[in-house]
């Protein structure tokens, strides 16, 4: 996924935005400090845990419970089908 979005990257003049696939804070500050890429996109993560990134403030270094199974998208609900977590329904 980094290997293909560095091959965009070098082919565009525009800020490029990852998505998907990352699960930890160490995982995403090294792609954003170590690459070319500018944005990293997440929406799995917020409906597994809403709250996951104040618990990585108050952490320091955390990792989303999400499995990235993909039922909250497939299944057209903004409601995680491991951990039971509902929210929104789109």
């Amino acid at each position: 996924m980094i290997k293909a979005t560095d091959k965009i990257i070098s082919n565009v003049g525009i800020p490029v935005i990852l998505g998907g696939g990352a699960t930890g804070q160490d995982q995403i500050n090294g792609i954003l400090n170590n690459t070319d890429i500018d944005f990293i996109s997440m929406q799995r993560p917020f409906v597994a845990d809403p709250s996951f990134l104040v618990d990585w403030k108050v952490m320091g270094n955390g990792v989303t419970t999400c499995k990235t199974c993909n039922n909250c998208y497939w299944k057209k609900t903004a409601t995680c089908h491991i951990h039971g977590t509902p929210t929104l329904n789109i």
